[in-house]
Formats: structure tokens, sequence, C-alpha cells
């Protein structure tokens, strides 16, 4: 049988074939169904709830198993203090941030010193490659999928043991993802065995739950390492493929973001990249000029790639205005959602003059709080 399809049908598939292929790969790595989706699991459970602890957990693992006899010898870990170069240089340029934010942000200098305390009290680490450069693994931390990836290979043994919610026809419950979760990351706590009855099983082939060693072994998995094991490197690939994947999308979101900005001549300065102190310490990936009552001010804008993304950092200093950008898809292109404003030049067109004669009778968003003209602000200038 023979199917014909039109040329705008061709490349309709086409565009979507395209666009899946550049989609990030996260938990579809693995194959197999039961890993698949006990993956997808953990990766929401573990995205709706970095704010609990999951990161410092993930610090904690990296640092133990770094400072254990069988590491990988090609991966370094450097610890930080104030007085580290990379830390003085990065917060230096924290202090030039919080100097353009003081008209937007008047608590910016007092906010920025409690998020600088914190992170070097909790995430005091570099990684880095024997030559000094940096490595991707100082993105885990924050990386939910990469954890997730991470976790299911740790547990691919078992999850291939207990196949139940599969054969239920049902996802892994919460409760049961939730327990193999902490378990990884506090060995204290008692692994759930989510067969019931399988001791009952009259044949004999279900057996207890496999033994698993302490969770920092799985970094020998998944590490680079000269001596690396052929059934290993896929293990390695997985899971690098996760880090790199994630990092790039979100470079690549960044990246259309300032496009955006320079074709409309909007003044800018990025602050997006690999080991950014004011993106990893303030939230912040890029500041906007605008002007206020005649004066210039900047606004910090955090920049989303995923609606699974959580804003946080930024929204601690209490500005005037922030922008918060979600990348989303408007028109069948790629665009930027911004409150309740759907599109990057509709947002923006107004305030920077390049807005249409058309555009003038459109709804625009409604301006946020006059800071800079209230009597707060005035009493205290």
């Amino acid at each position: 049988m023979r199917y014909v399809v039109s040329e705008s049908q061709f490349r309709k598939l086409s565009e979507s074939i395209l666009n899946e292929s550049k989609e990030i790969k996260g938990c579809m790595v693995f194959k197999d169904m039961n890993q698949r989706e006990f993956c997808r699991s953990a990766e929401k459970l573990i995205a709706d709830e970095m704010d609990t602890g999951y990161s410092a957990s993930m610090e904690n693992l990296l640092k133990t198993y770094f400072s254990s006899d069988d590491r990988i010898k090609n991966i370094e870990i450097e610890y930080l203090s104030d007085e580290s170069p990379i830390v003085l240089k990065g917060f230096n340029q924290i202090d030039e941030v919080v100097e353009k934010l003081k008209r937007n942000c008047p608590r910016a200098s007092e906010i920025s010193k409690e998020l600088k305390k914190k992170w070097l009290s909790e995430y005091n680490v570099y990684f880095k490659d024997n030559q000094g450069n940096y490595h991707l693994l100082n993105r885990l931390d924050t990386n939910y999928t990469a954890m997730a990836v991470l976790i299911t290979i740790y547990y691919e043994n078992l999850i291939n043991q207990v196949r139940s919610w599969i054969t239920r026809k049902k996802t892994p419950s919460e409760l049961f993802v939730r327990n193999w979760v902490e378990h990884f990351f506090n060995t204290n706590v008692e692994l759930i065995d989510p067969r019931k009855g399988w001791e009952r099983d009259v044949l004999g082939t279900s057996k207890p739950l496999e033994e698993l060693p302490h969770p920092t072994s799985i970094f020998n998995k998944v590490l680079t390492s000269k001596e690396i094991a052929v059934d290993e490197s896929d293990y390695h690939r997985s899971f690098m493929s996760a880090l790199e994947d994630v990092r790039n999308k979100g470079f690549k979101t960044e990246d259309l973001f300032e496009k955006m900005l320079k074709q409309h001549d909007i003044e800018n300065i990025r602050y997006s990249g690999d080991y950014s102190f004011v993106d990893m310490v303030l939230g912040i990936d890029f500041l906007i000029k605008q002007k206020r009552k005649g004066e210039d001010y900047w606004v910090p804008v955090q920049v989303k790639s995923s609606f699974t993304e959580r804003y946080n950092l930024v929204d601690k200093f209490k500005c005037t205005k922030v922008i918060k950008p979600e990348l989303t898809s408007i028109d069948g292109r790629q665009d930027f959602k911004i409150g309740d404003i759907r599109g990057f030049e509709e947002y923006f067109c107004e305030e920077h003059n390049y807005c249409k004669a058309s555009d003038k009778e459109r709804k625009y968003a409604s301006p946020s709080y006059d800071y800079l003209s209230s009597k707060e602000f005035l009493s205290d200038n």
C-alpha cells in the first residue's frame, strides 16, 4: 500500500521530526520502558522539590565521592573560599550588578550579601579536568534531568527486578519513587519493595531486592576514565548527554532572547554562561536598560527554557520590575511569553518606542508599581 502526502504535509512532518530531534533526550536515553517511566517520575519529583534539599544532597554526594580513594582521577575538585581567585572575580561582578540595580532593587545590596554567604556555605566546590578547565559536573546539583538519569542508572537492576507498574499499566507511585530517590541520597532511609506478596510466589521466581553498593559508586560508572569498560560507555554517554543537553538548550534559549534584544536595539548585558556567579548566585541571566521618569535604570531578567523550571533567586530582590520570559511557540515560531503577554515584541515595543501604529490599540501589561516616584523612594533620597 502506498501513501501520498502533499508538499505542505511533507514539510510539516519534516519540521516535526527536526524539532523532536532537537529536544532534550533526558529520560528517553533509556530504551527500557520501566526505566524510562521511573526516570520521568524521579525527574518530576526532583524538579518540583528542588528547593527542599536535593541540590545540597547531590553536592554532598559528590564531595563524598571525590574525597574517596577510588574516585576518577581525571576530574579534580577545588574547594572554594572567599579568597579563591574564581570567587573574588565572580563576587566582584556581582557587586557591579548590584550597583546597577540599586535604583530598581533597593534591597539588592543587602540580599546579595545573604545570597553570596549562603552559596559559599552550601555550594563551595568547583569541578575541573586535569587541565583546569570547567567540567559539566558543576551543573549536576541544579540539573534535575541529569539527577534523574543518574539515579535511574543506579537502580537499573532493581527496576528490572520489580517491573511491577508496567504489568499493571500504571506509572510508578509517587510514594515508591520518592522513597527510592531519598534512599539514593540517604542510605539510612529503608528501601521500599513495591512488589506485594512476592515472598509468597510458589514458583520461587521472585527474590529479595538485590543488595546495592553505596550510591557514590555510581560515579565510577558514569564518569569518563582512561580504563573505562566497553559496557560502561553507554552509561557515560547517557549521563553526560543529560548534563549537556539541558545546558545547551538553556544557552540556545538565552541566545534567542539576546538576538531579539539586539534586533530591537535594546541595551543589555548578558551574564549567563558556564559558572557565571551572577547567574548561579543571583539567578540573573541579563540586565536590560530601561527608562523611568526620564532616568535610566536596569531590570534583571531570568529566562526560562522550560515550563518546569522555577523562578526563585531573582524574586528575592523585591525589585520594582523583574522580567521573566518563558520560551514558547506562538503562531508556529519560537517566542517568549512574559507575564500575561504572549510575544517579545508586544511586551517591549511600547516602552522602547518601536510599536507599529496598529499595535497601539492592543492591551499591554499594566505597569509595575512605580517605586522610583513613590513617597518611600523620594523620602529616602
